[in-house]
């Protein structure tokens, strides 16, 4: 009878201990999944920051005279009108926000003097972004980009 005490103590204490390395182990490899998630989700934000850096940047806007002429017949004439020339790029308010960005580049977006389409401009720190200055650095800050310049920030 002490015999089978005995037998059945070293099978309690041989599960207790299987028990806990299972348990070390499945703390480990939870760990693990949380680091890879994390990792997966940094990697999918720039991805799809790079998407829509790369997305900005690959519109194209003609213009009106390429347009006109490609859809007139060519025996009609084309007219060019004259605008005024702008300002010098360092003398003209500039309104920009930042419309994708990644660590490292971002893609700022800004209206024309005369309230038309918007102008996208890819920066990188070292830039020199017009009305701004230098660019400085470019972070995240919670869910919103930051481009930080010699003259203020850029949201």
């Amino acid at each position: 009878m002490l015999q089978v005490v005995t037998e059945l103590g070293t099978l309690v204490r041989d599960q207790r201990s299987e028990i806990a390395q299972l348990r070390q182990d499945q703390l480990i490899l939870g760990q693990r999944v949380d680091g890879s998630l994390t990792d997966f989700g940094r990697r999918l934000s720039l991805a799809e920051a790079r998407g829509a850096v790369d997305a900005a940047m690959s519109v194209q806007t003609l213009p009106a005279s390429v347009v006109a002429s490609a859809t007139l017949p060519t025996a009609a004439p084309v007219i060019k009108a004259s605008l005024p020339s702008p300002a010098p790029a360092d003398m003209t308010p500039h309104r920009y926000h930042v419309q994708a960005a990644s660590p490292g580049l971002a893609m700022l977006s800004t209206l024309d003097a005369f309230g038309g389409e918007e102008q996208q401009l890819p920066v990188a720190p070292g830039d020199n972004v017009p009305g701004w200055g230098k660019v400085v650095s470019i972070s995240q800050r919670g869910a919103t980009w930051v481009v930080k310049t010699d003259h203020g920030l850029i949201q």
